[in-house]
């Protein structure tokens, strides 16, 4: 076909789906227009999407404005049209742990396709405030594991993890609206809309996707304040920024005005009840050839203990006296999941953050060798923990044991 012939029919087939897109989005009050997509980081007219190499319409050379949605749904290049779903400028469907349609902006800013995209460090450094490292990006947070599932050396690290998006992808198929077929499902909608993504909440609920699929955690109701209900016994304390305070090792003075990840419990999303969608049953790992262990974080007798089931005032040398924010004094601490995780990748284990409670270069030299990562929140100084014990003997999510939690 002719390439003239090809723009106009091209041109024909961009006016038809937006006229009909316009009249299926005045139908639909939960699909993004222009007031919340404007107010989401993609959609941010100073910093949003800026994609380089677009061809801009032709009646307008200069190229498009950042922020407007052409930079992803490309209507007027011909290579696109009528090729790739919804006319984006990549192919949507995953395709492996660093090659998909998201990927292709999110990566190193020497390679993405995003003019200025910034670097974007783990949850260690982005919310923990700790220096800047390995991985530097979210596309390498997930190189940490191969395309078969198996693990990838990276960032000097022989043990890191990622989330493993195609088992991502099995676990969303034929639920909360996805696509039967885990072939046609972009992993990344798992826990982000991309039109209502903002840059402190990014997430947005699974179980929404088929509804009202909002942002989540920006709203009252929606915070860990919240979910952590129950006067003295159920409290959230944001963990303390990169770095801790001296003062507040043992013998535990009180520490000095410190910084917190989120500036108080009442900013912090509730991100237990998002990560919990899935995580409260059991999830296929390929990775680790067997299921994930299932997450009870509420308050019964015999559920984890960073959860609702906390222990103030338990022996020291059984469970090693807490450090701040988490004095026994304090109450029940309920620990949110990102706490502990980061939510893409780490060079660590099981996701395990490099920076925890403002503790940083925390590392896990092999598989259970938990001792110095543990330190960050518990002063573990005598009775039965020391550093050649592997602390998954006693301690992890899923089966109980009288000492804690263990597998």
């Amino acid at each position: 076909m002719r390439p003239e012939r090809c723009k106009i029919r091209c041109f024909s087939t961009t006016v038809f789906i937006v006229v009909a897109m316009l009249g299926w989005v005045l139908n639909r009050p939960d699909v993004a227009v222009a007031g919340p997509y404007a107010e989401s980081a993609h959609g941010d007219t100073t910093a949003g999407v800026n994609r380089s190499g677009v061809v801009p319409n032709p009646e307008h050379p200069n190229a498009y404005d950042i922020g407007e949605c052409a930079h992803c749904h490309d209507t007027f290049d011909v290579t696109y049209c009528g090729v790739t779903p919804l006319m984006l400028f990549a192919d949507l469907d995953y395709q492996s742990q660093w090659d998909s349609f998201c990927i292709s902006c999110h990566k190193g800013p020497d390679t993405s396709y995003q003019v200025g995209m910034p670097s974007q460090y783990t949850y260690s450094v982005n919310r923990g405030g700790a220096p800047t490292g390995c991985p530097a990006n979210v596309r390498a947070a997930f190189r940490f594991v191969k395309e078969d599932g198996s693990q990838r050396s990276q960032c000097g690290s022989t043990v890191g993890s990622s989330h493993f998006l195609s088992d991502i992808r099995s676990s969303l198929a034929g639920k909360w609206g996805f696509d039967i077929d885990p072939a046609n499902i972009n992993a990344c909608d798992a826990c982000h809309n991309p039109h209502l993504a903002k840059q402190d909440y990014p997430c947005s609920l699974p179980s929404d996707h088929s509804g009202d699929w909002q942002v989540w955690g920006d709203e009252a109701g929606e915070k860990m304040s919240d979910y952590a209900t129950g006067g003295y016994y159920y409290n959230y304390y944001p963990p303390y920024l990169y770095p801790f305070p001296e003062t507040s090792s043992p013998p535990y003075g009180e520490p000095p005005p410190q910084p917190r990840e989120w500036t108080d419990d009442s900013a912090a999303p509730d991100y237990v009840t998002l990560c919990l969608e899935c995580h409260q049953d059991p999830q296929d790992s390929t990775r680790l050839g067997r299921p994930l262990l299932a997450i009870d974080w509420s308050d019964g007798s015999s559920t984890d203990r960073h959860g609702k089931n906390g222990e103030p005032g338990a022996a020291d040398p059984y469970y090693g006296t807490k450090l701040n924010p988490y004095r026994s004094e304090y109450g029940y601490q309920v620990v949110m999941c990102t706490d502990c995780h980061d939510p893409h990748g780490s060079p660590n284990e099981f996701l395990l953050r490099t920076c925890v409670n403002g503790k940083d270069g925390l590392s896990v030299p092999g598989p259970g060798e938990w001792f110095d990562w543990c330190s960050s929140c518990h002063w573990i100084g005598s009775g039965w923990h020391h550093s050649n014990y592997a602390c998954p003997d006693c301690h992890g999510h899923g089966q109980r044991t009288s000492f804690g939690e263990g597998f």
